[in-house]
């Protein structure tokens, strides 16, 4: 019985010390150490800092929602002055917020320094919009005054009371049409109405208060090109001084003139063509 019962200590031993040595490193290891999941040596550094139950405290995600949205700290300003009206509303809460300046204190300032930033921008934006609207009202203003500044001259135009500076302004003065189509296409019957037109002097001679001048105009085609056209400018006895003492061969001239008569003339290369004969009544060489 000793004898078998010495047996059985020896193979026993043998098995343990034979299976030990045939283990790996890590089964040892794990032996040894129990295996946990990380987060068992890793603390949890949470995303927002809460209270010490929140367990208890189900409303503090709201209460960061308010801080964040609907607090007003103009007249809240302090984390403390929070904590002390929330706990007033509250009082179901206080065992579990009675570290509320704690608990809060960080979504608090963050909240206060966003709310900062964004009503800064806003105020800027406002400034920004304010300045826009007052520079597009005076935009309106100082268009509006050049518009009934411009309607004033042009009544003093039309009225005498300012004289033209230039064949623009004496459109206006005269209420003049358009002679350039007078000058391509003469009517059949002169209307004694005014029209403007400017050209340059072809033919001119001294003593003579009439002359020849050359009108250039467009063609209506698909490609315009230049169209030479001839009118009969007559002199009156009051703008003949300045005519004669200013006039000279191909010199450009501005005019407002009557349409009085059509005169023939003949090309060089042998054509009978008709021209419109205007009578100045504002005659500027330039």
């Amino acid at each position: 019985m000793k004898k078998t019962s010495k047996i059985l200590i020896l193979v026993c031993f043998y098995i343990i010390v034979n299976g030990c040595a045939n283990l790996p490193v890590n089964d040892i290891n794990a032996i040894s150490t129990p295996s946990y999941p990380p987060s068992h040596y890793t603390a949890s550094v949470p995303s927002m800092p809460q209270p010490r139950d929140m367990r208890l405290c189900v409303n503090a995600e709201p209460i960061i929602r308010h801080i964040s949205s609907d607090i007003n700290f103009q007249e809240t300003p302090t984390i403390e002055m929070f904590c002390e009206r929330f706990r007033e509303k509250n009082p179901e809460y206080l065992q579990c917020y009675s570290d509320c300046e704690i608990s809060f204190s960080k979504n608090f300032s963050n909240a206060k320094d966003d709310r900062r930033k964004r009503d800064e921008y806003h105020r800027i934006e406002q400034e920004r919009i304010a300045a826009q609207q007052r520079k597009a009202e005076e935009l309106e203003k100082s268009a509006k005054f050049e518009e009934q500044s411009l309607v004033i001259f042009h009544a003093d135009l039309r009225s005498g009371k300012v004289a033209p500076e230039n064949i623009d302004q004496a459109k206006i003065a005269y209420d003049a049409g358009d002679g350039y189509n007078i000058a391509k296409s003469p009517k059949l019957r002169p209307d004694d109405q005014l029209y403007a037109l400017s050209g340059s002097i072809s033919e001119a001679e001294d003593g003579t208060p009439v002359f020849f001048g050359e009108i250039v105009t467009w063609s209506k085609s698909l490609i315009p090109t230049k169209e030479f056209n001839h009118v009969g400018v007559r002199i009156p006895d009051e703008l003949q001084d300045y005519y004669f003492s200013n006039a000279r061969i191909n010199s450009r001239f501005d005019i407002i003139g009557k349409y009085i008569e059509n005169a023939k003339y003949e090309t060089v290369t042998g054509w009978n063509e008709v021209m419109p004969l205007f009578e100045a009544v504002y005659f500027v060489i330039r």
